[in-house]
């Protein structure tokens, strides 16, 4: 088993920080956008206007890109508790599933017919039966040995699902202090001349938080193989 271990009570703080954190997106910070937007030219006085306009051109680009990047991450937060119930299962079937199919070949090893030293039992039905053993144990393994597979892959698929989780949530802390840091220098008027710096510094710092949520993206890519790898054994007889 993995030497990770699942705090159900963190995962629990995770989704809901992920949930308000949306929210507060949807509801607060992106409807402020087209507000200040509207109000920032009748700045056109105080600020230079080629400031003014790159400033606008930041904020309204910005507040775009967060609202295409929020359908997506509406979607992907659909399966939010997925990584609960794959580690769950993962104990599962390491566990008494497992257990079931490894205890049929202790049984069966244990059969004196198989081992051929029956006293009460000889003769060509004996013989026939004993010859049976032997795949009947090979069977069981196998079945003990894809219990133990199918543990671990969702062992890793919950994993995985939490790095992904915990990658979009430092995504949206990263968005939202984005776009407020963004607004407020944009109402403070003598901050405006910093918001296309502050939007280079956090492009940068949202590449490398996106980069993490794509990295656990490909990770679901490699283990859908070996889904696939998997039935295909299952399929096998």
């Amino acid at each position: 088993m993995s030497t990770q271990t699942f705090d159900p009570s963190e995962y629990e703080e995770t989704v809901r920080l992920v949930n308000e954190g949306i929210g507060t997106i949807k509801n607060s910070l992106l409807p402020a956008v087209p507000t200040v937007l509207n109000w920032m030219p009748s700045l056109a006085g105080l600020i230079n206007s080629a400031v003014l306009n790159a400033a606008m051109a930041v904020l309204r680009d910005f507040g775009a890109w967060v609202q295409d990047l929020l359908v997506w991450l509406v979607e992907i937060i659909a399966g939010i508790l997925a990584p609960v119930m794959f580690l769950g299962w993962a104990g599962n079937w390491r566990g008494f599933i497992k257990e079931a199919a490894t205890d049929a070949v202790g049984m069966m090893n244990g059969l004196p017919i198989g081992k051929g030293a029956d006293p009460l039992w000889q003769g060509a039905g004996a013989d026939s039966y004993r010859a049976k053993v032997e795949p009947q144990v090979n069977a069981a393994t196998q079945v003990g040995a894809m219990c133990d597979s199918t543990g671990k892959l969702m062992e890793s698929l919950g994993w995985a699902g939490i790095g992904l989780y915990l990658a979009i949530l430092s995504t949206i802390v990263a968005i939202s202090e984005t776009l407020a840091t963004l607004i407020a220098e944009a109402i403070s008027v003598a901050g405006i001349p910093a918001m296309v710096p502050t939007s280079v510094t956090n492009a940068a710092k949202l590449a490398a938080l996106l980069a993490l949520g794509t990295a656990a993206v490909t990770q679901f890519g490699t283990m859908t193989t070996a889904i696939r790898d998997l039935n295909a054994a299952v399929q096998d007889n």
